[in-house]
């Protein structure tokens, strides 16, 4: 499913949250 999917990405990126994935998306996109 793709809240499994989410899930697994969380974890490979070490986030909790939507947010926290959303952050880090925005950090790795401006460095």
């Amino acid at each position: 499913t793709v809240r499994f999917h989410l899930k697994n990405i969380y974890a490979k990126l070490h986030v909790n949250s939507r947010t926290e994935a959303v952050i880090k998306a925005m950090q790795e996109k401006l460095a």
